[in-house]
């Protein structure tokens, strides 16, 4: 399967997002619906906010939605979008069992 962020997650800020998100989900399929608990959270990184957010498809014109991680903060500030199934399947790949 090709990837479409061939990255090692584990060095990467968004790391413990993905973490959090895994144990939110606790082996359900993404869904919209299921991150209300992202809006802003600032128990995931020190002094940091993440948020994870779903944007339709429709917003941009597009006939695929996807989601988007966002990190604020005063060391460092991203976003970064995945398509349902990448994110789904990254975070099942790193998230322990």
């Amino acid at each position: 399967m090709k990837h479409r962020y061939p990255v090692d997650w584990k060095s990467t800020q968004v790391h413990p997002v993905l973490i959090a998100l895994g144990r939110e989900l606790n082996g359900r399929r993404l869904h919209p619906t299921l991150i209300h608990a992202f809006d802003s959270r600032s128990d995931i990184i020190t002094d940091h906010v993440a948020s994870i957010r779903h944007i339709s498809g429709k917003e941009h014109g597009r006939r695929k939605g996807f989601y988007q991680i966002t990190i604020e903060g005063p060391r460092f500030s991203g976003t970064w979008n995945f398509f349902s199934g990448e994110l789904e399947d990254l975070v099942n790949s790193i998230t322990p069992a």
